[in-house]
């Protein structure tokens, strides 16, 4: 994983090892690269913005079952 500066090289790179589940680390990938193109509209100050809201919502929630699974104390 330090042997990459990007995301997502590091999200296959974990995938690779076995700390993340290939669909997991898919998930997590896509999730970046939604987030990416938001913050990057924001800046921009396109209206596209307020209609990915919704889908903003589902990421979030996707992120974080896998937040909870991955960090999940027994």
């Amino acid at each position: 994983v330090v042997a990459y500066s990007d995301n997502i090289r590091q999200l296959e790179a974990l995938a690779q090892t076995g700390c993340l589940s290939p669909e997991n680390a898919r998930t997590l990938t896509d999730a970046y690269k939604f987030w990416r193109d938001y913050a990057h509209k924001m800046a921009l100050g396109e209206s596209e913005v307020t209609m990915a809201q919704p889908q903003a919502s589902v990421w979030s929630e996707r992120v974080l079952s896998i937040w909870e699974k991955v960090f999940r104390i027994n």
